[in-house]
């Protein structure tokens, strides 16, 4: 895990400046100067990414269960009453979320395990019984709530969505570490409290590392915005060129028409296009395993809004809609210019 984590600082803070912003101006400064018809400068633009809600805007009240003396030492039977000690201890009080979670998850799964085991035993005590049956009903409303306390609302995910990162390094890691760590996840959810389920505390916090050393998701969500801003801006200079019908004579390309389609197959197809492929394949990828992930009962309305804002791939308006649309509009301005003038967007320029 410290090697992940060091892999993660180099992407974030790196030796060099912006690789990915500087490849994207690069090809907009190019594109611009090649047509002669600049519609959008280079440079820094507005960003419309919208930063992941306050944690006091995501926490869900969670119950404590007040648990008498009494019932503390009936419950002692079960091997329950040493998990609430510690519960109830100066240091249980200030659990970290995600031991929060994993202490509901032995609780529920031993007082289940107690359950069962009374529930064959015909000298039961009814008491013990019934006191468990209430404890049991009251864990199971309350553990969904420590998942996503424990998730969405930990800090491991605000800085897992942290806008305070570039894109994605153009040459980078596959995300595969993120992703191992979201299935692992949305695998541990439905196992909850189960008494045949065993959580090694040690993966747990190592993959809620993976998630909050690595911006992954603000990465990605830069990735795609800066493509989409600079794929719009590029075709919008080849429109403007090609409205002026002067890039073609009679099917033939002209000089600007070369320049530009060399400009294209070098610094698009050759440098951008591979950067492209790989954040559309990692982003998709990515979104698809945070919706299963945010599929949950209870959520609070800011991360609703949030989710359809930015993470939704079928929101019209959102970040991954918009990426698609630009690759598309890029691509259909410039085949127009080469179905236009008789050049192979794949390959050389034919023969004057």
């Amino acid at each position: 895990m410290i090697a992940i984590g060091l892999l993660c600082l180099l992407a974030l803070t790196g030796c060099s400046e912006d690789e990915a912003g500087d490849m994207l101006d690069d090809y907009l400064s190019r594109v611009n100067n090649a047509t002669g018809t600049p519609v959008v400068e280079e440079g820094a633009f507005a960003s419309a990414l919208k930063s992941y809600p306050r944690h006091r805007d995501l926490l869900l009240q969670q119950e404590d269960l007040r648990i008498g003396l009494l019932d503390l030492v009936s419950l002692e039977k079960c091997g329950l009453a040493e998990l609430v000690a510690a519960r109830n201890s100066g240091l249980g009080k200030v659990l970290a979320a995600s031991q929060r979670l994993l202490y509901e998850h032995r609780f529920l799964a031993l007082a289940r395990t107690c359950q069962d085991t009374l529930e064959t035993d015909e000298n039961a005590d009814g008491k013990l019984t019934a006191l468990l049956a209430e404890v049991i009903d009251a864990k199971e409303r309350d553990i969904a709530r420590a998942f996503w306390n424990a998730t969405f609302a930990g800090p491991e995910f605000a800085d897992q969505f942290s806008l305070a990162s570039k894109p994605l390094p153009i040459a980078g890691g596959e995300g595969s570490a993120i992703e191992e760590a979201l299935r692992y996840f949305i695998d541990l959810q439905p196992h909850l409290g189960d008494s045949a389920f065993t959580i090694n505390s040690e993966d747990l916090e190592g993959h809620y590392y993976t998630l909050q050393k690595c911006r992954y998701g603000g990465q990605l969500l830069h990735s795609m915005e800066h493509l989409t801003h600079y794929l719009n801006a590029a075709a919008a200079a080849v429109e403007k060129r090609l409205a002026q019908k002067t890039v073609c004579f009679n099917g033939r390309p002209t000089p600007a028409a070369r320049t530009m389609h060399t400009v294209f197959g070098k610094f698009y197809a050759g440098r951008i296009q591979p950067y492209l492929s790989r954040v559309h394949r990692q982003g998709h990828s990515y979104l698809v395993l945070m919706d299963r992930l945010a599929q949950q009962d209870e959520a609070p309305d800011a991360f609703l809004v949030y989710r359809t804002a930015q993470l939704r791939l079928k929101n019209p308006q959102g970040p991954w809609a918009r990426f698609e649309q630009a690759i598309q509009h890029h691509a259909q301005t410039w085949q127009r210019l080469f179905a236009q003038c008789g050049l192979n967007a794949a390959g050389p320029s034919p023969a004057r």
